[in-house]
């Protein structure tokens, strides 16, 4: 079974872990608690990482990973949208008087 962490040891470790390992991880909090108890051998819940994460100016990899899904979505709309209006320009040159048949 893990020890628990209520030493500073543990909460400097804690730290450089949350500090070179969560960004990466794209794991939420849950996750990369379970992760870190395993690789430090003491336990580590959530609210640890979310409060080191805070602590640290890290932001939350749900928010993360939301803003670049919201981002690649408005990115392929804008592409879409200029698509279109090149297929608009095409049709509106093929249907003009004088053009076609």
């Amino acid at each position: 079974m893990a020890r628990s962490m209520p030493n500073l040891g543990s909460t400097i470790k804690l730290g450089d872990f949350v500090k070179s390992f969560y960004v990466g991880s794209k794991q939420n909090d849950i996750d990369f608690a379970a992760t870190a108890e395993k690789e430090l051998g003491f336990s580590v819940t959530r609210n640890n990482i979310a409060g080191m994460r805070k602590a640290l100016g890290i932001e939350a990899n749900t928010r993360t990973i939301a803003k670049e899904k919201a981002r690649t979505v408005l990115e392929r709309l804008a592409n879409l949208e200029e698509q279109v209006g090149k297929l608009l320009e095409l049709l509106d040159g093929m249907t003009a008087p004088g053009k076609g048949k």
